[in-house]
């Protein structure tokens, strides 16, 4: 995740950033979280949030480089 802050032009000034991906009883495998978890550290680091409301849902993977990716999988997670 930190190529893709820094492909952004984004600085986390090396914090120590931890994502907690609830519920922790069900599995998480694949990369299918990456976007979600990629806003969740720009909502954090960003001066001004982004316009993000609780009823959207993200689910892609990401390149090295910050590009939106489809993952396998994808269709039976929607």
């Amino acid at each position: 995740m930190l190529s893709c802050l820094h492909a952004l032009n984004l600085d986390i000034e090396m914090k120590k950033i931890t994502i907690h991906l609830s519920p922790a009883d069900v599995r998480k495998s694949g990369t299918g979280f990456d976007c979600a978890m990629l806003l969740a550290v720009m909502q954090e680091v960003l001066k001004k949030p982004l316009p993000i409301d609780d009823s959207t849902c993200v689910l892609s993977a990401l390149s090295l480089n910050g590009e939106l990716m489809q993952f396998h999988g994808m269709i039976p997670a929607i």
